[in-house]
């Protein structure tokens, strides 16, 4: 089940980034693994874990697009497993969360259902907080203006971005 939920973080020093990367490159972090973003990875699979069975996280992929977004449909996965392997292997869910959005035209994440047409446009907005089932597949439109999403994909198994 997918779900949305807005101002969802209200300290201000979770939920703005101060000075976010251009590139923030996709990366495994342990539960533990302190990094710069770590507090609000934290804070936000809380939240998340009210909906979403989490409890066999080991750990989690954390990216940032920073007005960029994918180029495609897609399913978050193991890269590796798939392309090594043909192995489809998915995240628990997939989180999006919006930490800045300003003056944005565009930019809506797509969700398509099982007959692979365009079921739910979800539009960025700030502090936004938006969980995908686990396979689901989505795009990100084109757009202007200033879009800032933290990606975070919680795995119960380890896996490798190599």
């Amino acid at each position: 089940i997918m779900f949305l939920l807005d101002d969802v973080i209200f300290d201000e020093e979770l939920r703005i980034p101060k000075e976010t990367e251009a590139h923030f490159p996709i990366k495994w972090y342990d539960l533990d693994t302190q990094h710069r973003y770590q507090k609000t990875c934290l804070a936000l699979t809380k939240i998340v874990s009210e909906y979403y069975d989490l409890s066999t996280s080991i750990g989690y992929e954390f990216w940032i697009h920073h007005n960029t977004r994918p180029t495609e449909w897609h399913i978050d996965k193991d890269e590796k497993a798939m392309n090594e392997e043909g192995v489809l292997s998915c995240p628990l869910c997939s989180i999006v969360y919006y930490p800045l959005v300003e003056d944005v035209t565009g930019g809506r994440l797509c969700l398509l259902d099982e007959n692979l047409e365009t079921d739910v446009t979800i539009v960025p907005k700030q502090n936004r907080l938006i969980v995908l089932p686990s396979g689901q597949r989505h795009y990100v439109e084109p757009f202007e203006g200033k879009r800032v999403s933290f990606i975070i994909n919680p795995w119960d198994k380890l896996i490798s971005r190599e």
